[in-house]
């Protein structure tokens, strides 16, 4: 009773926006003068397939990665970056981190109150890069907005941030944060 048409098989391939570059390059910049980064992987991270390239990413420049609860296993709980759920369901460790880091990468998250604490989980001088497939969530708490795909915006911002690392000493905080807070 219904057209063969409606069976005909279909593929449905994600799109890949590139970020601007004049965008891209100031996110760089950003990045190189935090002290204390943090990245925050939310379901957008999912939807891109992005997973392994935020891993690599956190991991190769020693910033401390959360996740939002649609950003839920972007990285396995022993990945060496991962600090723990963020927000308010989150965890202590997290929480901690964000409310002293000076610049947070929101990756795929459009920042809402569960993940953000309805903002009270940021210190007030926090500068936030979201990455973001959506313009509108890109922009949000005066964010520099990097509009493009995660996985291919993540991998353009690792080039240009290619030899540079968060201070050890911060990266060494959030494993410990991380390690009380999973012990408790």
């Amino acid at each position: 009773d219904y057209p063969t048409k409606f069976f005909e098989k279909t593929v449905h391939e994600i799109p890949r926006a590139r970020p601007d570059k004049k965008r891209l390059a100031e996110a760089i910049a950003l990045l190189k003068s935090a002290k204390r980064p943090l990245i925050i992987a939310g379901g957008g991270t999912r939807y891109s397939g992005a997973e392994g390239a935020v891993a690599q990413f956190a991991i190769d420049h020693g910033i401390p990665l959360t996740e939002t609860i649609a950003g839920k296993s972007t990285v396995t709980h022993d990945n060496p970056a991962y600090a723990g759920p963020i927000g308010i369901v989150g965890s202590t460790s997290a929480n901690a981190l964000a409310a002293e880091a000076d610049v947070i990468v929101a990756i795929g998250t459009r920042l809402m109150d569960f993940t953000t604490g309805s903002w009270t989980v940021f210190g007030q001088d926090a500068k936030f890069i979201s990455i973001n497939a959506a313009r509108w969530d890109a922009t949000k708490h005066r964010a520099l907005a990097v509009v493009g795909d995660a996985r291919e915006s993540v991998e353009e911002l690792a080039a240009g941030l290619k030899g540079w690392k968060a201070d050890a000493t911060w990266t060494a905080k959030a494993r410990d944060l991380f390690a009380q807070w999973d012990k408790a």
